[in-house]
C-alpha cells in the first residue's frame, strides 16, 4: 500500500502489474465518477497518473439498474450522467489530458469494478478524509474485486 497526495493505492489481485499498460499498450487510467464537485479529486488523481504514466484516460459515469427503462427519473438521471461526464471532460482537459472515452454504462455503480473492467488503474472516491465511516459499495467492492491497481481517493464534503 502507498499514499500519493491523501489518497491511498491498493494493489490489484496481481502486485506485478506492469504500468507499460495491457499487452504492451499504453496504461488503460479509468475514473469511476459519481457526482461533481465532490468527485473533483478522483478527476484529479486520474488525470495524474494518466499523465505520470503517459496512459489513456477513460472518464465512466453509471446509472443504476434500479431505473427501470420507462422509469419516472430515467430520462433526467441519462441527462444528469451526461452533463456530469461532459464536464468532467473539460475539467480533465484543462487540467492537461483530453480523455480518450467518456462512457455513460446502465449498471449498479458497484457493478463498474468487475471482471468486464478494462483498467491497467481504476480510481474511485473514497469517503471524504476523516469521516469515520468504512468504505462504500464501489470503493469496498473496488478494493476486494477489481482486476487491476486501484486508487481511492478521499471525496470534497
Amino acid at each position: 500500500m502507498a499514499h500519493h497526495h491523501g489518497s491511498v493505492e491498493l494493489l490489484g489481485p496481481e502486485d506485478t502489474i506492469g504500468l507499460s499498460g495491457r499487452d504492451g499498450h499504453r496504461p488503460r487510467v479509468v475514473a469511476a465518477l459519481g457526482a461533481l464537485p465532490a468527485d473533483g479529486p478522483v478527476l484529479a488523481e486520474a488525470v495524474a497518473a494518466a499523465r505520470r504514466l503517459d496512459g489513456e484516460l477513460v472518464l465512466l459515469h453509471a446509472v443504476p439498474l434500479s431505473f427501470a427503462e420507462r422509469s419516472v427519473g430515467l430520462d433526467d438521471a441519462v441527462r444528469a450522467g451526461s452533463r456530469l461526464l461532459a464536464d468532467a471532460t473539460a475539467r480533465a482537459a484543462e487540467q492537461g489530458r483530453v480523455p480518450e472515452e467518456a462512457r455513460l454504462v446502465r449498471m449498479w455503480p458497484h457493478e463498474l469494478v468487475g471482471e468486464r473492467l478494462d483498467a491497467d488503474v481504476l480510481v474511485v472516491g473514497g469517503r471524504c478524509a476523516g469521516s469515520c465511516r468504512g468504505p462504500g459499495a464501489v470503493t469496498g467492492t473496488a478494493t476486494g474485486y477489481a482486476p487491476c491497481t486501484v486508487l481511492v481517493v478521499p471525496r470534497t464534503g
